[in-house]
């Protein structure tokens, strides 16, 4: 699975990305269901305290999410510069691709990449 954040993460509400409400709710008020099946609810939001339990994701939590490894041993970390602000990390991770589904997708290119140069390239 892969998430959007874009480099205005924070800066703006709608269309930057995710935010994260951490109170009580009720399963069914925040179900997830397919495409198909999403209606616009005006009560949505009906017995949740949008203003103390909903906030952006920290840097870390993005990065996570984007799949930078963090605190995985024998592996390099990735961390950021320690003066960095909490909107300075949002904008250097902005826009970024998950990490492991961009490996993935550069891996199958260069092995289709050589397939098609090994089959070009005359025998002797």
């Amino acid at each position: 699975r892969s998430s959007c954040f874009t480099h205005s993460y924070g800066k703006f509400v709608r269309g930057t990305g995710s935010v994260l409400y951490t109170g009580d709710a009720k399963a069914q008020q925040l179900k997830l269901v397919s495409p198909e099946q999403r209606q616009f609810d005006p009560n949505w939001a009906e017995g949740l305290d949008l203003r103390k339990h909903l906030r952006y994701f920290s840097g870390t939590e993005v990065a996570r999410l984007l799949g930078f490894p963090m605190n995985e041993r024998g592996s390099r970390q990735f961390s950021f510069p320690h003066d960095f602000t909490e909107k300075q990390r949002w904008k250097l991770l902005g826009n970024s691709l998950n990490v492991r589904v961009a490996a993935r997708v550069s891996e199958v290119g260069l092995q289709r990449m050589l397939a098609e140069w090994s089959e070009r390239r005359p025998i002797k």
